[in-house]
């Protein structure tokens, strides 16, 4: 299901189409049932689409801020790195998010590589 968002979201599927997935996507991830990879993939894909920022885009940022936040531990660092990027990209500001994912990287910066 996360696939088809990140497809979605760069093929620019039908308006009806993509507001099943994005709400699909938004209960999966308030219940738990997104890990760390598919979080970041999907606000990844979020912040590269061509659209224009919209409500029910929002709305899903708000609930992968807040699934991402709670799961940082699980993060390795692209995945920090892609929510960072993800998030400023979009222009989405989650105070806790940064937070975490500041922390998150301190904690880990033996593991980042640089691209």
């Amino acid at each position: 299901q996360l696939k088809k968002v990140h497809r979605s979201t760069s093929t620019g599927a039908p308006q009806a189409q993509l507001l099943e997935l994005i709400r699909d996507t938004e209960r999966m991830a308030q219940r738990h049932e997104v890990d760390s990879r598919n979080l970041a993939t999907v606000a990844h894909a979020i912040a590269r689409t061509t659209q224009k920022p919209d409500p029910d885009f929002k709305r899903l940022l708000d609930v992968l801020a807040q699934a991402s936040t709670t799961k940082i531990d699980q993060f390795n660092p692209q995945e920090l790195a892609n929510t960072a990027w993800a998030f400023s990209k979009a222009g989405h500001q989650s105070r806790a998010l940064f937070d975490a994912v500041a922390r998150a990287s301190v904690a880990s910066v033996d593991q980042f590589k640089p691209q």
